[in-house]
């Protein structure tokens, strides 16, 4: 007989127990733990049921049983693990990471993670229990629940729970690679925190005793070439530098994803700048800007740095790096201009840069067209000798950021108050006085 504590359906206990067959009869709510296994390259451990089990024979889940009578949640699942796969753990390594209400079966789930450097090999299994076990990588469990594959619990499970699932997973797969961060290079972190605003998800925040540093990580190895070879390429301009490891590296491996770490710029985004002056921008600052745009231009005239060209900025002859993403927040004022996040760099016509930055910088619902400092923008970014590149560049300013913006609003889902905005600018077009 294995007797269960019984509850009620808000978690408290009633003060008995009975026989876990009668319970499961009775519906009566009950208690029950389950344990996501990880290992150091962030796959988690998944064990294929005895095919003699009453429930899910043969399936492939994750360590989990019910809470004994009498017994804490923490010490059900340190029981379970080692009963299953051998595994020992102390109770200060285990992670509560949920508490979860199953409504049609009553029972409330409490969810733990932790980690493990054990092979595959080395786990010692409960013949009675199970026939194997394997680690998956988030990825692969994501692909096999695409699939419907029934071998698998969790493809039974509803959308919200898996993906909620999923979340937790890779939250604590991060944990692991910022672990690696911390070992891989020569600062004194004191805190690692994830970056809410990035769109991506793979930027964090680190501060140290004496600096801050922004860590951003890539899927693909040329995306992270391209990014340090654009930032070192650059280093004479005012952009984040790419910090390198112990080993002198410019990038950390890990778990199939490349982690560079740039340096903090100071300074305060045009964005916050307009904020405290009125939404305006002195002279001085619109000159400096154009200066800047026109110095990185002429800096990485003709070089490709491996990235994508935009079709329909290819008309021109002068080409070069685009940063192609020329937003307020990407622009920093300290004591001269800085530029950040060039992770949507392309190489194309030099001028759709301009596009990008005077329809972000100049153009708005709330102020409607500047014109005036559109002129002075173009006056500061060419030279006065450069009267026919200047006039050739600026009869494609508008069809390039009409372009821009068709292609900005064919390829992301956006708020309907952000479409609005590029919409306000699309058709503002014409008005504008080149």
């Amino acid at each position: 007989m294995e007797l269960i504590d019984v509850y009620d359906e808000n978690n408290n206990y009633l003060g008995y127990n009975l026989d876990r067959k009668e319970v499961h009869e009775k519906k009566l709510w009950h208690r029950h733990v389950s344990a996501w296994v990880m290992n150091y390259e962030g796959k988690v451990l998944l064990q294929q049921r005895a095919l003699n089990k009453d429930k899910n024979p043969g399936k492939w889940a994750k360590t989990g049983g019910h809470v004994d009578s009498g017994e804490t949640e923490k010490e059900a699942i340190k029981r379970e693990v080692e009963e299953e796969i051998g595994l020992k753990v102390k109770e200060d390594e285990i992670k509560n990471i949920e508490i979860f209400k199953n409504n049609d079966e009553h029972y409330f789930t409490y969810g733990y993670i932790f980690f493990t450097n054990k092979k595959e090999e080395e786990f010692i299994i409960q013949k009675e229990e199970l026939n194997t076990v394997k680690y998956y990588s988030i990825d692969e469990l994501e692909e096999i629940r695409k699939q419907d594959n029934k071998d698998y619990t969790f493809c039974n499970w509803d959308e919200e729970s898996f993906n909620r699932q999923i979340k937790l997973l890779k939250e604590n797969r991060n944990i692991l690679m910022l672990d690696s961060i911390k070992s891989n290079y020569n600062l004194d972190i004191i805190s690692i925190i994830k970056n809410d605003d990035s769109t991506d998800g793979n930027v964090y925040n680190i501060e140290t005793t004496n600096n801050k540093y922004i860590v951003k990580i890539y899927d693909d190895l040329n995306k992270a070439t391209n990014m340090i070879n654009i930032h070192n390429f650059l280093c004479d301009m005012y952009i984040p530098r790419v910090i390198q490891t112990k080993d002198k590296k410019y990038y950390l491996e890990y778990n199939g994803k490349y982690i560079v770490m740039y340096s903090f710029l100071e300074g305060i985004q045009v964005s916050k700048y307009i904020k405290e002056n009125d939404n305006t921008y002195t002279s001085d600052i619109i000159i400096s800007i154009a200066k800047e745009i026109r110095k990185l231009h002429d800096l990485t005239l003709n070089n490709t740095f491996n990235l994508d060209t935009i079709e329909f900025a290819n008309n021109l002859k002068r080409k070069s790096l685009l940063h192609f993403d020329l937003t307020k927040e990407n622009i920093f004022i300290s004591d001269r201009i800085g530029f950040i996040d060039f992770d949507d760099a392309k190489y194309g016509d030099s001028v759709c840069d301009i596009a990008i930055l005077l329809s972000f910088l100049f153009i708005s619902k709330k102020r409607g067209i500047d014109n005036k400092n559109i002129k002075l923008f173009l006056d500061n970014y060419y030279n006065e000798d450069e009267i026919d590149l200047k006039k050739e560049e600026l009869s494609y300013i508008k069809q390039y950021m009409n372009d821009w913006i068709n292609h900005v609003l064919n390829g992301h889902e956006f708020d309907s108050s952000l479409k609005d905005s590029f919409l306000f600018k699309k058709n503002s077009i014409n008005d504008i006085e080149i």
